[in-house]
């Protein structure tokens, strides 16, 4: 697999732990899709964020978000992507 070739501001053994604990965390959420992709799917999200998120929590919950609704996508529920502000009913 491909590997971003944007520095992360977050250590990279910090980035693997979150990696390992989202994976875990969403696969018991998606018992339906296969460990191994549940992984790719979060790894590919970290990916894709690391070089743009400097806070590990911050890092953690943006991962965490991405990836499930990538594997709600995958198993057929889809997921829209929506601002808080819509989310509390303003424009």
């Amino acid at each position: 697999m491909g590997h971003n070739s944007a520095r992360s501001a977050v250590p990279g053994s910090m980035v693997a732990q979150l990696v390992a604990a989202v994976a875990a965390r969403l696969a018991n959420r998606h018992p339906s899709v296969d460990d191994t992709v549940v992984y790719e799917v979060v790894y590919q999200a970290a990916v894709e964020l690391i070089s743009t998120v400097a806070d590990p929590e911050q890092l953690k919950r943006l991962l965490g978000r991405r990836a499930d609704a990538r594997l709600m996508a995958l198993i057929g529920t889809p997921v829209p992507i929506t601002s808080a502000r819509s989310v509390l009913g303003r424009p």
